[in-house]
């Protein structure tokens, strides 16, 4: 077999945060961090490095205010 004849296919959808309040996105991101914590602990480390950019990804906009829509 070779390297091409695999896929990766992600678990989960990426949540659509349009649709959470700005005073819940704290909470919302801590439980990305969370999640992201909990994938590195499993050695997923592919899987906790999306989370992080996810992370770093939201945070940028919620300091630009620029809309998550």
């Amino acid at each position: 077999m070779a390297e091409g004849d695999y896929v990766t296919v992600p678990l989960e959808p990426e949540d659509d945060v349009s649709t959470i309040a700005p005073d819940q996105m704290e909470s919302y991101l801590a439980g990305l961090e969370e999640r992201m914590r909990e994938a590195a602990r499993k050695f997923d480390f592919k899987q906790a490095a999306a989370f992080r950019d996810r992370i770093k990804e939201l945070r940028a906009k919620a300091v630009v205010g620029v809309s998550l829509s």
